[in-house]
């Protein structure tokens, strides 16, 4: 395998880690370096599929204009605090463009490496998380709230809002898998998935927040 599509991978995995794995986020670069793994996987996938980046669908067209639109207006308004959020909301596309970029090439079932690689981290940082809410059950509210202590629970793992809004997202699709007739067929697998559910499940219920 060419060596620009290992770094592809490696980028796109750490990516999927920053945006929810506590200890990355209290890095004190993470912005930058969250932004540097971002322009890696940009420029890998172009360096190894350049024509990608240049699609016929008028959706795709629409999907950069988005993600610029969203980046660009806050930064240009001198809020720069808004403007990373929005940019870290962008990874949510990003993550589509790279999976839809290595179904493209033949590689889907790296998708799925890339996933399950990604999911002992998030198993851990909500058992982190469930144990932390059995002493504090603000504690997700705090992390976001607070700069000294919150970087300290970061540090330690626990899982803030950052976490919980991703779970959001995991704890959909993991029960759209319950329903798929490849992980019925695969016990082990199945289990997984609804131990998966349930673990994020109570997470999201116990971190309190209306909108998750």
């Amino acid at each position: 395998m060419n060596i620009i599509y290992y770094i592809n991978l490696l980028s796109i995995f750490l990516l999927g880690l920053a945006s929810f794995f506590s200890p990355f986020r209290a890095l004190e670069l993470f912005n930058p370096l969250w932004l540097g793994l971002v322009l890696l996987w940009v420029v890998s996938t172009f360096i190894y599929r350049p024509s990608y980046f240049f699609p016929k669908s008028n959706y795709r067209k629409f999907m950069y204009i988005f993600i610029s639109y969203t980046i660009f207006i806050p930064f240009l308004s001198v809020n720069s605090s808004i403007g990373f959020r929005f940019l870290e909301l962008s990874q949510v596309y990003i993550f589509f463009l790279a999976c839809n970029f290595n179904r493209s090439i033949g590689k889907n079932r790296n998708n799925l490496v890339i996933i399950a690689s990604l999911l002992p981290f998030a198993i851990g940082s909500s058992i982190l998380t469930l144990r932390a809410y059995q002493i504090n059950p603000t504690v997700s509210r705090q992390i976001k709230e607070s700069i000294g202590g919150g970087t300290d629970y970061l540090q330690s793992g626990v899982g803030g809002y950052h976490f919980i809004y991703f779970i959001v997202v995991i704890f959909s699709i993991l029960i759209y898998l319950l329903g798929h007739d490849y992980f019925k067929k695969k016990k082990y697998l199945y289990m997984i998935v609804i131990i998966s559910a349930l673990l994020f499940g109570v997470n999201i219920f116990s971190s309190n927040y209306s909108t998750a």
